[in-house]
């Protein structure tokens, strides 16, 4: 009994000494897929992490980086420019634009003489009166019936050589009457004569009178262009110009107008130039407003 035991014994043995490698090299095996299993998950986390942070740096990079438009340049350079302006603009005095004769014109004794020591007149015909009816002298007065706003701005030399107190500017219908220049540019030169001499005579108080209207008939002869509308598209310009440049703007056409908004027949005896008797109303009435 003993031997057949051992014999059985020795067979078992035998057996696994004959199957152990393989057992062995089965076992490592599985411990290697494992092993591996569980490592190839770990880096599949980390490089999962690392996609996710480098797809975010790219979509942040591409924020940053997306180009501008030539719009969005040229509009913030408008931004920048109309804040720039508002911020060094000079400040405007509403009341250089609300001065306006007392209407209508009326005949009345002139009055204001004295009040023009060291004043000068720039224009054309209807300011060529003051002096040629002897209401000024004809050194206070620089005109030309025929001057139109350019010839007019070979004046301001001698305005300034002069320096008067006050410079009244009255020019522009005839070119209106020429009708080659929009309103615009006759508004443009008027002001352009204005703050040139502002600029030079900064103790001045430089004045631009409206332009005076004409009468229906006169606008509607053949022989002129000039409308009563362009006329108060030029007064409206400078109105509206004249208080940001320090510029005095003086309304004299309202009261010479009738209710069609021409010149009343009464104040003309050619549809455009005032009577001799209402000059001691104009200006009167020019001193009585601007101080």
């Amino acid at each position: 009994m003993g031997e057949k035991s051992e014999i059985k014994l020795n067979k078992r043995m035998r057996k696994w000494n004959k199957y152990k490698k393989l057992c062995y090299t089965c076992a490592g095996i599985v411990v290697a897929v494992v092993i591996c299993a569980v490592a190839y998950n770990s880096v599949g986390k980390k490089n999962s992490g690392k996609a996710t942070e480098v797809t975010q740096t790219v979509t942040s990079t591409q924020a940053v980086t997306q180009p501008i438009t030539q719009q969005q340049i040229q509009t913030t350079a408008v931004q920048q420019t109309t804040a720039a302006q508002q911020a060094t603009a000079a400040p405007v005095n509403p009341a250089l634009s609300g001065l306006a004769l007392a209407a209508p014109a009326v005949e009345q004794e002139f009055t204001a003489r004295d009040y023009y020591n060291g004043s000068i007149f720039i224009g054309d015909s209807i300011v060529n009166g003051i002096s040629y009816y002897n209401y000024l002298d004809a050194s206070q007065v620089m005109s030309d019936g025929n001057n139109t706003t350019s010839r007019a701005a070979e004046y301001i030399g001698g305005v300034i050589n002069a320096n008067p107190s006050r410079v009244f500017i009255m020019v522009g219908l005839n070119d209106v009457n020429y009708g080659t220049l929009a309103g615009q540019t006759i508004a443009d030169n008027i002001m352009s004569i204005a703050t040139q001499l502002k600029a030079d005579l900064p103790n001045t108080n430089v004045c631009v009178l409206s332009l005076l209207p004409v009468t229906q008939e006169f606008e509607a002869k053949p022989s002129t262009n000039v409308t009563q509308a362009a006329i108060d598209e030029v007064n409206t310009i400078v109105q509206a110009s004249a208080p940001a440049q320090n510029i005095t703007y003086v309304d004299v056409a309202t009261a010479f107008k009738d209710e069609t908004g021409y010149m009343a027949p009464e104040f003309t005896g050619n549809g455009s130039n005032i009577y001799n008797q209402y000059y001691p109303y104009l200006l009167n009435g020019i001193a009585g407003v601007v101080k």
